[in-house]
Protein backbone atom coordinates (compact mmCIF):
# COMPACT_ATOMS: atom_id res chain seq x y z
CA UNK A 1 0.00 0.00 0.00
CA UNK A 2 2.47 2.24 0.67
CA UNK A 3 4.59 2.13 -2.26
CA UNK A 4 1.40 2.83 -4.43
CA UNK A 5 0.82 5.19 -2.51
CA UNK A 6 4.06 7.51 -2.87
CA UNK A 7 3.38 6.90 -6.69
CA UNK A 8 0.15 8.02 -6.39
CA UNK A 9 1.02 11.10 -4.30
CA UNK A 10 4.17 12.01 -6.62
CA UNK A 11 1.61 11.16 -10.20
CA UNK A 12 -0.85 14.02 -7.84
CA UNK A 13 1.86 16.33 -7.44
CA UNK A 14 3.40 16.13 -11.27
CA UNK A 15 -0.23 16.67 -12.44
CA UNK A 16 -0.72 19.97 -10.14
CA UNK A 17 2.09 21.40 -11.39
CA UNK A 18 0.88 22.07 -14.92
CA UNK A 19 -2.06 23.48 -13.23
CA UNK A 20 -0.65 26.51 -11.22
CA UNK A 21 1.89 26.84 -14.28
CA UNK A 22 -0.83 27.46 -17.08
CA UNK A 23 -2.69 29.44 -14.78
CA UNK A 24 -0.05 31.23 -14.05
CA UNK A 25 1.06 31.65 -17.47
CA UNK A 26 -2.75 32.83 -18.45
CA UNK A 27 -2.75 35.41 -15.77
CA UNK A 28 0.70 36.91 -16.94
CA UNK A 29 -0.23 36.83 -20.53
CA UNK A 30 -3.97 37.92 -20.34
CA UNK A 31 -3.63 40.98 -22.23
CA UNK A 32 -2.15 38.58 -25.23
CA UNK A 33 -4.61 36.26 -24.84
CA UNK A 34 -7.57 38.55 -25.65
CA UNK A 35 -6.17 40.66 -27.81
CA UNK A 36 -5.46 37.46 -30.26
CA UNK A 37 -8.85 36.02 -29.32
CA UNK A 38 -7.49 32.80 -27.78
CA UNK A 39 -9.41 32.30 -24.73
CA UNK A 40 -11.13 29.32 -25.72
CA UNK A 41 -8.00 27.56 -26.46
CA UNK A 42 -6.24 28.68 -23.18
CA UNK A 43 -9.58 27.65 -21.72
CA UNK A 44 -9.63 23.75 -23.26
CA UNK A 45 -5.81 23.35 -22.42
CA UNK A 46 -6.73 24.42 -18.68
CA UNK A 47 -9.38 22.11 -18.78
CA UNK A 48 -7.54 19.67 -19.81
CA UNK A 49 -4.50 19.79 -17.19
CA UNK A 50 -7.39 20.26 -14.17
CA UNK A 51 -8.88 16.58 -15.65
CA UNK A 52 -5.50 14.96 -15.52
CA UNK A 53 -5.09 16.69 -11.84
CA UNK A 54 -8.21 15.23 -10.56
CA UNK A 55 -7.85 11.88 -12.12
CA UNK A 56 -4.29 11.81 -10.02
CA UNK A 57 -6.41 12.84 -6.79
CA UNK A 58 -8.85 10.40 -7.46
CA UNK A 59 -6.02 7.64 -7.68
CA UNK A 60 -4.83 8.77 -4.15
CA UNK A 61 -8.31 9.26 -2.18
CA UNK A 62 -9.60 5.88 -3.49
CA UNK A 63 -6.27 4.40 -1.98
CA UNK A 64 -6.89 6.89 0.93
CA UNK A 65 -9.92 4.98 1.20
CA UNK A 66 -9.07 1.59 0.52
CA UNK A 67 -7.20 1.43 3.42
CA UNK A 68 -9.55 3.11 5.49
CA UNK A 69 -12.22 0.23 4.72
CA UNK A 70 -9.35 -1.99 5.31
CA UNK A 71 -9.00 -0.68 8.93
CA UNK A 72 -12.76 -0.48 9.42
CA UNK A 73 -12.90 -3.92 9.12
CA UNK A 74 -9.91 -4.80 11.74
CA UNK A 75 -12.05 -2.53 14.01
CA UNK A 76 -14.74 -4.60 13.60
CA UNK A 77 -13.02 -8.11 14.01
CA UNK A 78 -11.23 -6.46 16.78
CA UNK A 79 -14.42 -5.73 18.72
CA UNK A 80 -16.72 -8.58 18.24
CA UNK A 81 -13.58 -10.46 19.28
CA UNK A 82 -13.91 -8.58 22.63
CA UNK A 83 -17.47 -8.97 22.74
CA UNK A 84 -17.71 -12.33 22.35
CA UNK A 85 -14.96 -12.60 24.88
CA UNK A 86 -17.13 -10.35 27.43
CA UNK A 87 -19.80 -12.67 26.41
CA UNK A 88 -17.77 -15.78 27.92
CA UNK A 89 -17.00 -14.23 31.06
CA UNK A 90 -20.21 -12.93 32.13
CA UNK A 91 -21.01 -15.12 35.06
CA UNK A 92 -17.04 -13.69 36.22
CA UNK A 93 -17.41 -10.39 35.08
CA UNK A 94 -19.28 -7.57 35.80
CA UNK A 95 -21.95 -6.12 33.24
CA UNK A 96 -20.78 -2.62 33.83
CA UNK A 97 -16.98 -3.07 33.61
CA UNK A 98 -17.66 -5.41 30.13
CA UNK A 99 -19.24 -2.19 28.88
CA UNK A 100 -16.65 -0.26 30.09
CA UNK A 101 -14.25 -2.23 28.03
CA UNK A 102 -16.33 -2.32 24.97
CA UNK A 103 -16.86 1.68 25.26
CA UNK A 104 -12.55 1.62 25.63
CA UNK A 105 -11.72 -1.03 22.98
CA UNK A 106 -14.60 1.15 20.71
CA UNK A 107 -11.96 4.54 21.24
CA UNK A 108 -8.70 2.19 21.56
CA UNK A 109 -9.80 0.86 17.74
CA UNK A 110 -10.82 4.12 16.72
CA UNK A 111 -7.63 6.10 17.71
CA UNK A 112 -5.67 3.05 15.87
CA UNK A 113 -7.27 4.06 12.14
CA UNK A 114 -6.17 7.71 12.85
CA UNK A 115 -2.68 6.85 14.11
CA UNK A 116 -2.77 4.64 10.66
CA UNK A 117 -3.97 6.99 8.32
CA UNK A 118 -1.84 9.89 9.82
CA UNK A 119 1.23 7.94 9.56
CA UNK A 120 0.11 6.82 6.23
CA UNK A 121 -0.06 10.38 5.10
CA UNK A 122 3.01 11.71 6.68
CA UNK A 123 5.06 9.30 4.88
CA UNK A 124 3.15 9.71 1.63
CA UNK A 125 3.54 13.47 1.41
CA UNK A 126 7.19 14.00 3.34
CA UNK A 127 9.29 10.51 1.94
CA UNK A 128 7.44 10.49 -1.86
CA UNK A 129 10.31 12.94 -3.22
CA UNK A 130 13.32 11.98 -0.95
CA UNK A 131 12.50 8.23 -2.16
CA UNK A 132 12.36 8.43 -5.61
CA UNK A 133 15.35 10.40 -5.60
CA UNK A 134 17.69 8.14 -3.75
CA UNK A 135 17.75 6.06 -6.60
CA UNK A 136 18.51 8.69 -9.61
CA UNK A 137 21.36 10.22 -10.53
CA UNK A 138 22.74 13.46 -9.74
CA UNK A 139 21.70 16.75 -11.53
CA UNK A 140 23.70 18.09 -13.77
CA UNK A 141 25.47 20.66 -12.49
CA UNK A 142 24.76 20.16 -8.45
CA UNK A 143 28.27 20.40 -7.51
CA UNK A 144 29.90 24.00 -6.88
CA UNK A 145 33.43 22.96 -7.32
CA UNK A 146 33.27 21.60 -10.92
CA UNK A 147 34.68 23.53 -13.83
CA UNK A 148 32.18 25.49 -15.85
CA UNK A 149 32.61 27.50 -19.22
CA UNK A 150 32.66 31.34 -18.13
CA UNK A 151 30.68 34.24 -20.36
CA UNK A 152 34.57 34.99 -21.52
CA UNK A 153 34.64 31.42 -22.54
CA UNK A 154 37.70 30.48 -20.16
CA UNK A 155 37.03 27.81 -17.74
CA UNK A 156 36.39 28.63 -14.16
CA UNK A 157 35.86 27.12 -10.82
CA UNK A 158 33.98 28.45 -8.39
CA UNK A 159 35.10 28.36 -4.96
CA UNK A 160 33.65 28.82 -1.43
CA UNK A 161 35.61 29.93 1.22
CA UNK A 162 35.46 31.67 4.64
CA UNK A 163 31.56 31.61 4.34
CA UNK A 164 29.64 30.96 7.33
CA UNK A 165 25.66 29.84 7.42
CA UNK A 166 23.71 31.21 10.10
CA UNK A 167 19.83 31.84 10.69
CA UNK A 168 19.30 35.03 9.56
CA UNK A 169 18.23 37.69 12.46
CA UNK A 170 16.07 41.17 11.05
CA UNK A 171 18.05 42.96 9.06
CA UNK A 172 21.44 40.80 8.57
CA UNK A 173 23.49 39.17 6.19
CA UNK A 174 25.20 36.25 5.87
CA UNK A 175 28.85 37.66 6.73
CA UNK A 176 32.60 36.57 5.74
CA UNK A 177 34.62 35.47 8.37
CA UNK A 178 37.67 37.31 8.71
Amino acid sequence: MAAAASVAARQDALARSPVYSWLSTSLDGLASIRAFSLQGQFARQFTAYQDANTRAVFCFMDMSRWLGLRLDLLACVFLAATAFTLAGTRAVLDPSLAGLSLVYAMNLTGLFQWMTRQSAEVENFSTARATQRLGAAPRRGANLARTSPTRTGGAGRRQWSRWSACWPTRGSRPRRRR
